[in-house]
């Protein structure tokens, strides 16, 4: 099922880590927790939708900073890694009521950026159209966009990362809170610009923590020196790559260029189809 991956750690090439292929033997590796990290499908996209889409998330006006959320004392806090966004994440609603503007804004706008986004692929297909139509016929219980609070979620946000970005200073974590009861949890980015060099995925083969140990992780915490060597994954334009959030992993430094994908959360319960949202 695994294919030898091109990429290296330590000047030696990973084997058994990444697959190759999006299939579903490759999502059942995945989904399992085995030592199996990530799911690559290079030319998911070809190079002409590619092109366009990150020409439109690097010139749009509704470009947001995007933040990232960290626990402290069970309370969400958000820090700004210098990567910008377009369209409303979730996370932005953790801890909010059902009636407050966060979540008032979130399902709001989920249906207009997802229109802008479609008007520029057409007539292509929306990309994420295509990763759930994938994963629909390749998973046994189906795949659709998540609707967990009963309201059909928003799935598909651009994230422009720029040279001066802080991704790679300290491995992070995603994870919806414990509180909407999933399983396992991943990210799948289709890469629309790539720098000339650096901003590659870093990933470590380290169990994935759960959303109570996540909450409980201390940011300030050195996890280089306590984490085995990582390995580093080199996205190509147009590709798909899928990976567990709550392993560590970071983006490597690059000194220019624009890194552009357009990503969703994969989320797993067993039984039930897997459910995709932003």
């Amino acid at each position: 099922m695994r294919a030898r991956d091109s990429d290296q750690k330590g000047g030696q090439v990973m084997d058994n880590l990444v697959c190759n292929e999006l299939s579903t033997d490759s999502l059942t590796g995945l989904i399992s927790g085995t030592n199996l990290c990530a799911i690559r499908k290079k030319c998911f996209l070809d190079n002409q939708l590619s092109s366009r889409l990150a020409q439109w998330f690097l010139n749009s006006d509704l470009t947001t900073p995007w933040l990232h959320e960290h626990y402290t004392n069970g309370s969400v806090i958000f820090v700004n890694y210098g990567v910008n966004r377009i369209g409303t994440p979730f996370n932005l609603t953790y801890g909010k009521g059902p009636d407050s503007e966060e979540k008032r804004k979130y399902y709001e706008d989920a249906p207009r950026i997802t229109s802008q986004i479609r008007a520029v692929c057409e007539p292509d297909e929306y990309p994420i159209d295509t990763v759930c139509t994938r994963l629909n016929e390749l998973w046994p219980e189906g795949a659709k966009i998540a609707e967990f609070e009963n309201k059909k979620m928003f799935a598909g946000i651009g994230r422009i990362t720029m040279a001066d970005h802080k991704h790679s200073h300290q491995p992070h974590f995603d994870s919806l809170p414990a509180e909407f009861g999933l399983a396992r949890q991943f990210s799948i980015n289709v890469y629309l610009s790539v720098p000339p060099s650096g901003g590659e995925l870093e990933l470590w083969n380290y169990h994935p923590l759960s959303p109570e140990e996540i909450s409980k992780t201390d940011q300030d915490m050195d996890w280089r020196s306590k984490l085995p060597p990582s390995f580093f994954v080199s996205p190509e334009i147009g590709e798909l790559i899928m990976f567990d959030t709550r392993r560590p992993h970071a983006v490597k430094n690059f000194d220019k260029g624009s890194r552009v994908t357009l990503q969703v959360f994969l989320g797993y319960i067993p039984g039930k189809p897997l459910m995709l949202w932003s």
